[in-house]
């Protein structure tokens, strides 16, 4: 949150804006694993199976339960698949896991047959299959920071900033690949077609730590650069509160999806 809709920058914790007195006591939204014990099926021929920001798709035979769990061992937040283990299946990896922190551990009896796989780490995840929706099961998420953010319009009113001089104080685009938790900030301004005033990337968001201390950052070209932790304060409105500046609370009306004026 920083820069005026339209030609002229300017920078929020300079201007005579009006903001609320404290951050909200409850609603925030975190990124968190909630449920993070997955247990995997077999993998049909030509298959795929999703992990995070991981996608593999089976070789030309059958794969068992041990051989698609084994895809998934011993990962970092930004590692790719096991290497061996995809050669091994004759497949094809692409992507990254997707957390912000942790790692991914075979665990369970069995030993290196287990089919159990235990991730830990900050961040929204998911797991699906092309072969069955029952192939993974275990795995839950609560909504998380980044999927509020991720390929949406953030917007806030000059009136709610008490910024009279345009409509909108805001619209920020948070663009970012998918499962990402960063990206470019683009100020739309008078949208990505104009030849008056175009869309413009202005900096980039990027999303840190877990539960309660998880933030989205935001780092603008030129500065300054801003830390918030994001309340739901109902009515599909939000707070963001600046970590460095308890008294900076920024009202946001709603938050649009894809790359749009608010």
């Amino acid at each position: 949150m920083r820069l005026l809709t339209g030609t002229c920058a300017l920078v929020l914790s300079t201007l005579p804006i009006q903001t609320m007195a404290a951050c909200p006591t409850s609603g925030q939204i975190t990124s968190t694993v909630t449920g993070n014990a997955v247990t995997f099926g077999s993998l049909n021929a030509n298959k795929s199976v999703v992990v995070g920001g991981l996608s593999v798709t089976n070789g030309s035979g059958n794969s068992t339960s041990a051989q698609v769990a084994a895809l998934f061992t011993n990962l970092t937040p930004t590692s790719s698949c096991n290497a061996a283990a995809v050669t091994a299946i004759g497949g094809t990896c692409s992507g990254t896991l997707g957390f912000t922190s942790g790692a991914a551990t075979q665990s369970g009896s069995g030993g290196s047959a287990t089919n159990l796989i235990t991730f830990s780490g900050a961040g929204t995840f998911s797991a699906s299959s092309t072969n069955d929706p029952n192939v993974i099961k275990g795995i839950t998420s609560t909504p998380g920071l980044a999927t509020l953010v991720l390929g949406n319009t953030v917007c806030v009113q000059g009136s709610a900033v008490g910024y009279t001089a345009a409509p909108w104080y805001n619209q920020e685009y948070h663009q970012g690949n998918p499962n990402s938790t960063t990206g470019s900030v683009i100020d739309y301004k008078q949208g990505p077609s104009s030849t008056v005033d175009p869309s413009e990337t202005i900096g980039t968001w990027s999303i840190s730590g877990s539960g309660t201390s998880t933030v989205l950052n935001y780092s603008y070209t030129g500065g300054p650069n801003f830390t918030y932790k994001v309340f739901d304060v109902g009515g599909g409105s939000y707070d963001f509160c600046d970590t460095n500046n308890a008294s900076n609370v920024i009202p946001v009306i709603y938050i649009k999806q894809g790359q749009v004026a608010c």
